[in-house]
């Protein structure tokens, strides 16, 4: 870096010193005993569940199940297949981080092939190594980390123009996550730009093969449920759902989410100096130096992203190093190579201490968080299942936020008590996520016995959940269990009055 020569003895220390930091930080998430604190872990497990069950590709945590169409198959899959060998929370843990691990060594080879030295990739892959949000998203049973490994893998088999190999690789990326969809349009265009038809026609057969059981699955299992199906993506999205307004206000919202996401990934912190920097830096970046692989795959992803009615940060992760080398790649090419050398140290001092401030939440909380603000206290958590689990019946029906969570730990069926409406909670300012009235009609029409709350920072609807269940036991439907010995913040209710009524 900059004038600096090391020698390859120093070399080896310098790596052996940063993998052994690294070593420890993930040892301390994946050991964090909480699972499902973050409603999609939660929701992937229930799902995973249900395949060992037996059941189908269903949802069984609620009252009435139903086909899981609104997340594709092959990460639940994968839990699956662990599960089978045992099904405590640090066993499945593996699937993220070995997931981590393949798609980090894959990054390197991927860099390597665009141009990048072997020092600038493994630079470039440890920065994203130890971003919090890596770290995050290695130590829950999220599926980001298996559709990193895989987009990257397809857009090596690309350049290597092992087109049927990387079809696969991408339909299997959509199997993921269905953003995979601009992975799959990004790499035939690109074959079609280079004139290699038969490869673009070979691509797209190997992809569709993979994807379109899938697909006709999905619509033939189709439900009327607006969160937990796939009429999820229709409704929330600017091409077919939203007003003109809000289709605006989504777009404009996520162009400045987008633009402070890599920043903010890296070092947790978000405001409009980091999104004008990135703004200023993109195009410039682009200017100095422009390749057909990876950038028209990250424009068509990034779009993507753009016209989704939910915050992006989160999705930005798996294409956080492509990203970085957009930027390295022109930095390299600066004459001062000491000024680029004290940003390359400043920006890696700041991702290091934004994890490093992350460590005693996970040993408090019991679970690496994904913000800087502190999720659930599972030892809390644990002591509220407890009580569920020792004193209702098993068919009893529980309401709460977390409602896949209530399931998994207390084996009683559970809804989340309202729909949950990303442009309400996300992008309308003054508005009001959950409302009385909404939980009040889910508690009349359910039959829901018990009604849980829990902090849940990480969920904007929290609030006004809190603000909606405090009103309802004003209004009788709701009254505390008392002598549960639970901590600020937690707390169950019964819903008598809301049984007397029905």
């Amino acid at each position: 870096i900059g004038r600096m020569d090391l020698t390859p003895r120093l070399q080896k220390r310098i790596l052996a010193g940063a993998a052994l930091v690294l070593a420890v930080v993930y040892g301390i998430a994946w050991l964090a005993p909480a699972i499902g604190l973050y409603h999609d872990d939660a929701i992937y497990l229930v799902t995973a569940r249900a395949l060992l069950a037996g059941h189908g590709y269903t949802i069984d945590s609620l009252p009435a199940p139903i086909p899981q169409t609104k997340y594709p198959p092959l990460f639940p899959g994968l839990l699956a297949v662990f599960a089978l060998v045992a099904e405590n929370a640090q066993w499945l843990k593996l699937v993220p981080l070995l997931c981590t691990a393949a798609w980090l060594w894959l990054t390197a080879r991927l860099l390597r092939k665009m141009g990048a030295s072997r020092g600038a990739s493994w630079l470039l892959v440890g920065m994203t190594a130890a971003a919090p949000a890596t770290v995050f998203l290695s130590s829950n049973l999220l599926s980001e980390t298996l559709f990193a490994a895989l987009l990257t893998a397809a857009l090596i088999l690309l350049l290597e123009e092992r087109t049927i190999s990387g079809g696969l690789c991408a339909g299997l990326a959509m199997l993921t996550r269905t953003a995979g969809l601009p992975l799959i349009a990004a790499c035939v265009l690109t074959l079609l730009l280079r004139k290699r038809l038969k490869g673009a026609a070979q691509f797209t057969a190997a992809a569709a093969l993979v994807v379109l059981p899938w697909l006709v699955w999905s619509a033939l299992h189709q439900t009327q449920d607006l969160y937990y199906s796939g009429a999820n993506y229709s409704a929330q999205n600017v091409l077919t759902g939203l007003d003109a307004s809000e289709k605006v206000a989504v777009m404009s919202s996520n162009f400045m989410f987008l633009l402070a996401s890599p920043f903010a990934l890296l070092t947790g912190m978000s405001n409009v100096w980091t999104a004008v920097g990135t703004l200023l830096l993109v195009p410039w970046c682009l200017y100095r130096r422009r390749q057909l692989v990876p950038d028209l795959f990250i424009f068509l992803y990034l779009v993507t992203l753009d016209l989704w009615a939910w915050p992006p940060q989160r999705f930005v992760a798996p294409v956080l190093p492509l990203i970085l080398w957009i930027v390295w790649r022109a930095a390299r090419m600066v004459k001062n190579r000491d000024m680029v050398a004290a940003c390359v140290v400043i920006l890696g001092g700041l991702t290091l201490y934004a994890t490093a401030r992350q460590l005693p939440v996970t040993l408090r909380n019991g679970q690496f968080p994904s913000s800087n603000q502190p999720p659930n206290n599972w030892a809390e958590m644990q002591k509220m299942f407890a009580w569920v689990r020792a004193n209702t019946l098993k068919d009893a029906v529980i309401v709460a936020n977390l409602d896949p969570l209530w399931y998994l730990n207390t084996g009683r069926r559970a809804l989340r008590g309202f729909t949950p409406n990303p442009y309400r909670t996300f992008y309308q300012s003054g508005a009001t996520p959950v409302t009385p009235a909404e939980l009040a009609a889910t508690l009349l029409r359910s039959p829901a016995a018990y009604v849980a709350l829990s902090p849940d920072l990480d969920f904007a609807e929290s609030a006004s959940y809190h603000k909606a269940v405090e009103a309802l036991q004003r209004g009788g439907l709701l009254e505390p269990v008392e002598g549960t010995g639970l901590g600020q913040g937690y707390r169950l209710y019964r819903a008598t009055g809301a049984a007397a009524l029905r």
